[in-house]
């Protein structure tokens, strides 16, 4: 049976390993446990729009919370066919009064934690090297959950920089001026909002979570403003000057692949490009 607690015990801690590099380490990538927690806990908050705005940050912990587990069962299960004779317990305590199996847990998550072994310590000397890559995981761990915070919240900020933009022009009522503006003025303007709703894209496909970060004010939710994109770039089309026109090409294109990529990432309904992005504001708990 030892073979059997080992072979499980290395498919938990890969299975882990796996959905933290494909989640935190590859490019547009996402980990299959990861998206099945964060989209469940999407989804549970759904009937409730005050609770969904900490779906996100739940979302979050809980995954790093799964990984953790997986690692520290993973390698508890490697580690309890060997107790009690491959371990050395401090004087004083005795043994017998401890299960294996949550003796077991007890090193793994105290190797772990990088905390050292406290008053068990491993003297098989497979066990004691073994052990040494748990203590390095534990660290890589630690090192993923700050740096996946570091990856989503600017992220957040810029998307609700843009959003901020756009909710700004819309109450000014920019679309509506945009033909009284100097070409020069206007392509300025259209070209940084398409450059904002690409960088949208790109933080979303890299960071697919930021999408279950629900805002709760409509002026920060680009789920409420990305419609008024549609209207500057519809403006700009009618314009009579050519760098213009161009440059709202540019900002509709934009905006189609992102409703492009909002509709087959998160199967929101819709036909068109407005339609997605009603769509997306209905899921956030919004009117656009």
């Amino acid at each position: 049976m030892m073979w059997l607690f080992t072979l499980l015990g290395v498919v938990l801690i890969v299975a882990g390993l796996n959905d933290i590099f494909h989640t935190l380490l590859r490019p547009t990538g996402r980990g299959h446990l990861s998206h099945f927690v964060v989209n469940g806990m999407w989804k549970a908050f759904r009937g409730n729009q005050a609770i969904r705005k900490y779906a996100g940050p739940l979302a979050i912990v809980s995954v790093i919370l799964t990984w953790t587990a997986l690692q520290a069962i993973g390698w508890a299960l490697i580690y309890y066919p060997h107790f009690p004779d491959g371990f050395s317990y401090s004087p004083g305590l005795d043994e017998t009064r401890y299960s294996n199996a949550a003796e077991a847990l007890y090193v793994s998550v105290m190797t772990l934690s990088t905390l050292g072994y406290g008053d068990v310590v491993p003297i098989d000397n497979w066990i004691r090297w073994v052990s040494t890559f748990q203590a390095v995981t534990g660290f890589g761990l630690l090192t993923a959950a700050v740096s996946w915070f570091m990856q989503i919240y600017p992220a957040l900020s810029r998307r609700r920089t843009l959003a901020l933009k756009l909710s700004s022009m819309s109450k000014s009522g920019y679309a509506d001026k945009l033909r009284q503006l100097e070409p020069s003025v206007a392509c300025s303007a259209l070209e940084s909002v398409a450059d904002s709703i690409v960088q949208a894209r790109i933080d979303l496909s890299q960071t697919t979570e930021t999408y279950y970060f629900r805002d709760t004010s409509a002026d920060l939710a680009l789920a409420v403003s990305l419609s008024y994109a549609l209207d500057l770039s519809a403006a700009g089309q009618q314009s009579s000057s050519t760098d213009v026109n161009l440059t709202a090409e540019v900002l509709e294109t934009s905006l189609t692949e992102l409703a492009h990529y909002l509709r087959d990432e998160f199967t929101l309904e819709g036909t068109t490009t407005r339609e997605v992005f009603h769509a997306f504001a209905a899921d956030h708990g919004h009117r656009d």
